[in-house]
């Protein structure tokens, strides 16, 4: 048992340090609730874009609330196509809204309270080589189930979607 002369210096390193994490935590909160997050819209792009192996952009306005429960609003959002595609976009969305679990984004898996899609138009493809458009990531080969991302989603709502469905074994020739 430590001497009674280090317990304390530790008490007191240990309440310093608790100190300045609930500090940092603090402040990044404040920062997050009222902060310009629009301004970090590339950085979310990149990391969103190297995540799903494709490029996202997103061309309109960004807002972000965060609290226990996380709102997402952004506009005009798209996902690059496949290189193999004649369609330069896979998914062009006017507005998608997220309600999330802040926390989840920490400990997973990632919970998605609700998402919203509003006037889209999502692109489902064969590729002339059999490969599907929507296999993403880094072409390694992995499939979802290999992947350690686990995603919850309690509800879902789409208005004015179109779905656009390309696939070779779906040609139709007209007997002569």
């Amino acid at each position: 048992m430590p001497a009674p002369g280090r317990r304390r210096k530790l008490l007191k390193i240990l309440a310093v340090g608790l100190g300045v994490l609930v500090a940092i935590t603090g402040t990044l909160l404040l920062y997050l609730r009222f902060g310009d997050l629009d301004r970090h819209r590339p950085t979310v792009e990149r990391l969103a874009s190297e995540a799903i192996g494709r490029q996202l952009k997103i061309a309109g306005g960004y807002e972000a609330s965060i609290g226990l429960t996380t709102a997402v609003l952004a506009r005009d959002v798209q996902l690059a196509n496949a290189t193999w595609s004649e369609e330069r976009l896979m998914v062009a969305v006017d507005e998608v809204s997220l309600q999330l679990r802040t926390l989840s984004l920490l400990f997973g898996p990632l919970q998605l309270d609700r998402v919203e899609i509003t006037r889209a138009r999502v692109v489902v493809e064969t590729g002339p080589d059999g490969e599907s458009n929507w296999d993403l990531g880094d072409g390694d080969g992995a499939t979802a189930a290999d992947s350690p991302f686990a995603l919850s989603l309690g509800s879902a709502a789409f208005t004015d979607v179109e779905l656009v469905i390309r696939s070779p074994c779906l040609l139709y020739t007209s007997p002569s």
